[in-house]
């Protein structure tokens, strides 16, 4: 039997970084942006569950937007409350997309989790999205 208590008092600290770079003009640019967090639960001074502390983003932007990167990485959650035995780990996922204009709008292809990295999502045994793909079009008012 499992019994939920919401927290009385937490305290929830970190870190936002962004950076911005043309690494090519025209042709390739760089967007990382890092979140480190630090939460805790200022009565029991433990972790509060289902935080990573280190999260980072990159976006890797080629021909002006035309065909591009992603990439997530979070650290391993260090506490959850359900499955505490359950093995986790930090994780990367990769995406890549590609855009083409087409009678005023965007057409976009993007394949997610190319490399399709098993790992489980924010809550207990959860699975993250698997490889997948997906074709859109991307219209502006």
């Amino acid at each position: 039997m499992f019994q939920f208590r919401n927290v009385q008092s937490a305290r929830v600290r970190g870190l936002d970084l962004g950076w911005k770079n043309t690494l090519v003009p025209g042709l390739a640019d760089l967007d990382v942006t890092y979140l480190y967090l630090d939460a805790s639960d200022t009565q029991t001074g433990q972790w509060l569950p289902y935080r990573s502390r280190h999260n980072v983003t990159a976006t890797l932007d080629i021909l002006r937007g035309l065909a591009g990167v992603d990439v997530r990485y979070r650290s391993r959650v260090e506490s959850v409350l359900v499955y505490p035995l359950d093995r986790r780990s930090d994780f990367t996922v990769v995406d890549l997309r590609a855009n083409a204009p087409l009678l005023g709008t965007i057409v976009q292809a993007r394949i997610g989790n190319v490399f399709n990295r098993f790992y489980t999502d924010v809550q207990e045994r959860t699975p993250g999205t698997p490889r997948h793909m997906s074709l859109g079009v991307l219209a502006t008012f």
